[in-house]
This record gives C-alpha cells, structure tokens and sequence, in this order.
C-alpha cells in the first residue's frame, strides 16, 4: 500500500446511485481520506440524500458553483440571472427540495482548501478556476493559457473539478489534477468516475500519483427517478438534457447553457422551444461550445 492514499470526488449532481456505487467502490480502494470538490446538488433527483450522505461520512470539502447558487437562491445575495425561475427552474427545484440544515450546510462551505500531510507536497483544492468557481481549467486548453490561469497558485499540485473530465497533467511547475464527475461525466463514459492521489518515492522525491477509476452503477434506476414524482413537474423542458447527459457521457446540459445565452431572448423565455431547436442542431460531434 501506499505511504499515503487520498480520494477525490466532485460533481455529484444529487446523483444518488452513482454516489453509492462510489461508497462501495471507496472501500475496496481503502483510502486514508476522502475529499469532495463541490457541485454535490442539481440536475439529478437526490439532492438532500447527496448532501446527507457527504456529511455522515464526514469528508471535508468546498462548494462548486451549483452549490454556492442553490445556497443563496433564497438570500439577498441572490443576483441575476439566477433570479430567474423559469429559466432555472433546476436550482430553484433543487433549493426547494432542501431543508433548512442542507442549505446552510451548502452556504457554509469554503470555496478553497490548502492540504497538508506530512512528508507530502501541499495541494491546492478549487472547484473552477482560482477565484471563480464558473469556469474550469479544462484540459484542451493550451500550456500557456492554464499556465496563466494558475499563475496565483503557491502549490504545485493543483486539484480541480468543473470540467466533468478526468485531467492528470504537468504545467509549468504545476501538476494539474481533475478526478472527473461522479454523477454526470463529459467523457463519453457514464460510469461514476472519482481518482485517488497516492503519495510516490519512487523517483527519488515525494510526489503524487493519480488512478482514475470508473464504477458501474444502476442507470435504470436513475431514469425511473427522473420521473417520478415531482421532480419531472420541477426540471420541466430541461429534464430530458439532464438525463440524456447522465446516461451518455455527452455534455449535452453544458453545451445547452452556453448555447442558450447567445439566443435571443423570446428563445430564452421558451425553453421547451429552445431545447427542441438545439437538439435538432447539435449534440455529439456537433457542439455549440467549443469545449463541450
């Protein structure tokens, strides 16, 4: 085993069953701790379920731009365009979905969290970008352009979210992590997706080692429970993109978002208009976001 064995799970999306199948999953691979790099709520039906079980298993971690958004939908540090109920009638389903104690856990989380474990290389933990939980370092941008976007950042090992996407790669003097999206991956590949850091001696110095791992869970019981009960009624036009992207490993929620803000705003106003006008344009190999 190795000296010291770290896990790291983000994007969740209130995706019970694949969140479980990673617990199972946890205790075959034996972990000294676990972390969490937010967006454990929206999009799927189990948000509080997901909030509670993060919190009895008692893994520290930091918010993602859901979670600081659904926290805040009812506070007056609500702003546009999240003001808008119809347009996101996800995060206002996913807030009123949550009890009083689930949101305050959400509000309370940090946006950042510097590890320290003896012997080992400091890591640096964000959800997005340094100061901006809303964009991610995404893996097919350029050394030049991460390198700039991480310019702020003291440690050298750097472990994010966001981008769904697993990312194991050097830049600079920064080794940039990404474990993937349990919950909702844009990989092409469903399976719940989460990585352990190991910490290495093998080349001389102390280092950290990525493994990426990919665990089946039960997608049938995911599709039933996006329509039952009132969550159908809550997500309304959004509904079948939430899933489609749950059940393919395609982007398809994403590239929606991005591609709906350049329409104009009669288009923004119908979604139920405006997912049927997008799925007829795009979609696999088709994206309206370059990065989808």
């Amino acid at each position: 085993m190795p000296a010291l064995r770290v896990a790291f799970l983000a994007d969740i999306h209130a995706n019970l069953p694949a969140l479980e199948a990673v617990v199972a999953d946890l205790q075959t691979q034996a972990p000294d701790v676990v972390y969490h790099l937010g967006d454990l709520v929206n999009r799927c039906p189990w948000p509080g379920e997901v909030v509670d079980l993060v919190t009895a298993a008692g893994w520290p971690g930091i918010y993602g731009n859901h979670d600081y958004v659904v926290a805040r939908l009812h506070t007056p540090e609500n702003r546009a365009p999240f003001t808008d109920r119809d347009r996101f009638r996800d995060l206002w389903w996913t807030a009123s979905a949550l009890s009083a104690t689930q949101h305050k856990l959400l509000y309370d989380l940090p946006e950042t969290l510097r590890l320290t474990f003896p012997g080992a290389p400091p890591l640096r933990l964000l959800h997005g970008m340094p100061g901006n939980s809303f964009w991610g370092l995404y893996g097919g941008a350029s050394d030049a352009e991460l390198s700039r976007q991480v310019a702020s950042i003291d440690e050298a090992y750097i472990v994010s979210a966001h981008t769904h996407r697993p990312l194991d790669r050097q830049v600079g003097r920064w080794r940039l992590f990404n474990p993937g999206s349990v919950g909702m991956p844009y990989n092409e590949d469903p399976r719940a997706q989460y990585c352990l850091l190991d910490l290495d001696s093998a080349r001389g110095e102390m280092t950290w080692q990525a493994t990426f791992r990919q665990v089946e869970y039960d997608r049938d019981r995911l599709a039933t429970a996006f329509y039952s009960g009132d969550f159908a009624v809550g997500m309304g036009a959004l509904l079948d993109l939430n899933l489609r992207t749950a059940l393919s490993g395609h982007a398809y929620i994403s590239d929606f978002g991005y591609w709906l803000r350049d329409q104009p705003a009669l288009l923004q106003a119908d979604l139920g208009e405006a997912v049927r006008e997008y799925l007829a344009r795009h979609g696999p190999g088709q994206w309206a976001f370059e990065l989808a």
